[in-house]
């Protein structure tokens, strides 16, 4: 009996699944278009029927409601001032603030902190840490080029007078005059005199000393053979103390030539 069963329910199975074959085959064969033909292309499937949105929404492409994006803005760096929220990030982020450069693509130093320890030294009375100079830029500037006086021009010097020596000659009571010690401030005077002994008269040309403070005077006529005459000396002692070693040198037109005399002797400094 369970076999007869079995075979019979086995048999209905077999049935059905021809059945079925042979149904799919025939859909198959009905929607296949010929050959030379498009085939049928089924219509659209209707969108859904939405509700309205509020102003400033719209549908995105699944569907959902959200809102519009906000209109561009005038400024074309608003998206890049400091604070401003970009709309185009994920996370609605800040634009950071940018770093403020100089000209010449120069970056101002960055403020320097006050250390932890600068209020406890200023409460202890110890020595507080120079600030900072905050924002500010050295710039390395030339030096401003110093103006020079202009060069004052050589002086001229008188033309050297030709002398012609004759027969007169000096004979001086002294050539060296000493001093001796004198105070530092007075000037010390001396005379050195001489004569003629010549045949023909002297005529003193030019008398100078060894430096400024040594100043000569001498007879501008001629001295007659047999004659006397002298050259007065002024020393200038202030500021000068110590020893003095000083020339005159005197020319004339005499047989010997050029003639040099000489002080010495000491200055006294003042006492303070």
């Amino acid at each position: 009996m369970n076999k007869l069963l079995l075979l019979v329910l086995s048999i209905t199975l077999l049935t059905a699944s021809n059945l079925e074959a042979k149904g799919k085959k025939k859909v198959k064969a009905t929607t296949q278009a010929p050959k030379g033909q498009m085939p049928e292309v089924p219509p659209p499937v209707p969108e859904p029927q939405r509700p309205p949105l509020k102003t400033g929404m719209h549908y995105d492409k699944n569907g959902v409601p959200v809102p519009d994006a906000p209109p561009p803005s005038n400024n074309a760096n608003a998206a890049t001032e400091p604070g401003h929220k970009d709309p185009l990030s994920k996370n609605n982020t800040i634009v950071p603030k940018p770093t403020p450069t100089l000209p010449g693509g120069i970056v101002p130093p960055t403020p320097i902190a006050p250390t932890p320890d600068a209020g406890n030294a200023k409460k202890k009375g110890g020595k507080q840490p120079k600030k900072g100079i905050e924002n500010s830029v050295v710039v390395n500037t030339p030096p401003p080029t110093p103006v020079l006086p202009p060069t004052p021009p050589p002086p001229v010097l008188p033309e050297e007078v030709k002398i012609t020596p004759k027969n007169g000659d000096f004979k001086f009571a002294e050539e060296t005059h000493n001093f001796g010690e004198v105070p530092e401030g007075p000037t010390a005077e001396c005379d050195f005199e001489f004569s003629n002994t010549g045949t023909d008269s002297i005529t003193i040309v030019e008398a100078h000393g060894s430096c400024g403070c040594t100043v000569p005077t001498y007879p501008k006529e001629p001295i007659p053979p047999g004659k006397t005459g002298k050259i007065h000396v002024v020393y200038n002692t202030d500021h000068r103390a110590g020893p003095i070693m000083k020339d005159v040198t005197i020319k004339s037109d005499a047989k010997s030539g050029t003639k040099v005399l000489h002080i010495a002797g000491t200055v006294k400094a003042k006492t303070p």
